[in-house]
């Protein structure tokens, strides 16, 4: 049985050794020592022999390297991170790509890999080099989402109708190529007449192009087109309305078609007979034309004055005959006659007192009609 000098340890915990005695050196006796440095502390022992104390028998501390040996006495054996150490990544996908920090390992603890990089050890499809697909996930790991499909999110048109970029590019189900989406269905922009490019094509209103701005007659009651085709005021219809501000224009005497009715002077009377005034009798003997100054006034023109003659006509129109000469018909005195043998009578025009000269006596007729007649 060995002999061994136990000492208690030091203040710092290292054990104390014993010193070699005589009798030490001939019974063999050993003592406890320490080989420390900043790797570690490796305990071992010292022999008492009659030359003295042997070298402490335990190794100098190391770096802790893979070697199946614990190099730094801590008591653990090639612990990770150890000098020559193999990182190593779980493989959970099974696709040879592991992914996070991993570990340095001195040896492959099982399912792992020494391939990191893996951004989603979830699929084995996506890892470090494998090809990116258009579907929404880093496929090969670089950190870039569906790169390669440059005009991915792009504004883009659908194949309806119209030309509007309303969709966005995305990607296509073979995951291999982008197309446009325009969803929701439902969102064709239909060309209205509202002074807008609603489809998007670059022209504004083509489909009223030959419409627009040309010269119109509203509704109102003349002819004339001085008004203009314009899109109507809720610009949603697809019609094209006559848009016409200016006041309604009435025909008036001047040798002019004013209301563009193809007719000049037309509705006034122009050309009807008519009674000027204030002339006194009632003929129209005159003509209805235009104002000689310009004016646009109707007048009548040409119109003279008839005098009641004493011709058994109406001659100034007023519907009475000769009403100028209230004496025709009675008895006058004819001139040098005696007697009132006479009775007024139209002649010639004029009232005159046709009838018998008397130079004597009168035989009186007892009327104011009739003459009187001439005595023995």
């Amino acid at each position: 049985v060995a002999k061994q000098c136990v000492k208690s340890p030091t203040s710092s915990g290292v054990p104390a050794e014993c010193s070699c005695s005589k009798w030490g050196g001939l019974v063999g006796a050993t003592t406890a020592c320490q080989v420390k440095n900043s790797f570690g502390a490796c305990q071992g022992t010292r022999k008492c022999a009659i030359a003295g104390l042997s070298a402490c028998s335990a190794p100098v501390p190391a770096t802790e390297t893979c070697n199946n040996l614990d190099d730094n006495c801590d008591g653990l054996t090639d612990p990770p991170n150890a000098a020559g150490c193999t990182t190593y990544y779980a493989d959970n996908d099974g696709d040879g790509f592991g992914g996070g920090k991993g570990d340095c390992l001195c040896a492959n603890p099982g399912l792992e890999t020494t391939q990191g990089g893996d951004c989603n050890d979830t699929s084995s499809a996506i890892h470090p080099g494998a090809k990116e697909l258009c579907d929404g996930y880093d496929n090969d790991c670089n950190g870039i989402t569906d790169d390669g499909y440059q005009n991915l999110g792009v504004a883009c048109d659908g194949p309806d109708p119209d030309k509007c970029a309303y969709g966005k590019f995305v990607c296509g189900v073979d995951q291999k190529s982008v197309v446009c989406d325009e969803s929701p269905t439902g969102t064709v922009k239909v060309e209205v007449c509202n002074g807008f490019d609603d489809d998007c094509n670059g022209i504004t209103d083509d489909a009223w192009a030959s419409q627009l701005g040309v010269a119109c007659d509203g509704s109102d009651l003349d002819k004339c087109k001085n008004g203009k085709m314009s899109c109507p005021a809720d610009q949603t219809s697809a019609l094209t309305v006559c848009s016409e501000t200016s006041p309604n224009i009435v025909e008036t005497c001047n040798a002019i078609d004013d209301d563009c009715n193809g007719l000049t002077d037309d509705g006034l009377g122009v050309g009807d007979a008519c009674d000027a005034l204030p002339d006194p009798d009632f003929c129209k003997n005159g003509t209805l034309g235009c104002d000689p100054t310009g004016s646009g006034a109707v007048m009548c023109l040409n119109d003279s004055f008839l005098p009641e003659l004493c011709n058994g006509k109406d001659d100034n129109c007023d519907g009475q005959t000769d009403e100028t000469f209230p004496q025709l018909g009675y008895k006058c005195k004819p001139t040098g006659s005696t007697c009132t043998s006479g009775v007024y009578q139209c002649v010639a025009t004029a009232q005159k007192c046709v009838g018998t000269v008397c130079t004597g006596s009168c035989v009186p007729s007892g009327s104011s009609t009739i003459a009187d007649t001439c005595g023995p």
